[in-house]
């Protein structure tokens, strides 16, 4: 088999998480980074993204906490995003990475489900006492709601305040009395 040509996109602490442990420097051609004055990480060199859209690769793993900025300028260098594989998510809940074969032949089956699973985290919360949950509901014809962590977490706590206030009760007894 030959060897894959592999660029990380990324010369910082984070990388040495993947690095060495699924993947080895050897198999590493260079680093990519926006900071031009790097030259040199982990014993390899260190090109820019404008660089790195004129050479050619098998892969290139963004091992950093920028994945939307570095998708956003991959496609502005046309480099082909099929050929990338996001490492972090950094709190995004939409999976970037669409070939889960790819990520494993490139950083191995334990590397590609961790990565996977880091795009799973958000769950269905709770809106009744039944089975029902938000990931399983569809807003306005929308994507569902799981893919959504802040507007299910703000959802999740305004339910929790609405019990501990028992803030139901209140109306009901408001209702039903002459006093309104």
């Amino acid at each position: 088999m030959d060897k894959k040509i592999i660029y990380v996109w990324g010369a910082g602490r984070l990388a040495g998480k993947i690095i060495g442990r699924y993947i080895s420097v050897n198999d590493i051609e260079g680093f990519v980074d926006n900071d031009s004055n790097k030259t040199e990480f982990m014993g390899k060199p260190v090109i820019t993204p404008d660089i790195l859209s004129q050479t050619v690769y098998d892969a290139i793993l963004v091992i950093n906490l920028y994945s939307d900025e570095i998708r956003k300028q991959c496609l502005a260098l046309n480099i082909e995003l099929d050929k990338v594989i996001f490492c972090y998510n950094n709190i995004m809940t939409e999976d970037m990475n669409k070939d889960y074969l790819f990520v494993a032949s490139i950083v191995g089956e334990e590397c590609a489900d961790l990565i996977k699973n880091r795009y799973h985290m958000v769950r269905g919360t709770e809106i009744t006492q039944g089975e029902r949950c938000f990931s399983r509901l569809k807003y306005g014809g929308h994507k569902y709601l799981d893919t959504d962590f802040i507007r299910i977490k703000t959802l999740e706590m305004t339910i929790k305040e609405i019990r501990k206030r028992k803030i139901g009760e209140t109306v009901r007894k408001l209702d039903n009395s002459e006093v309104l």
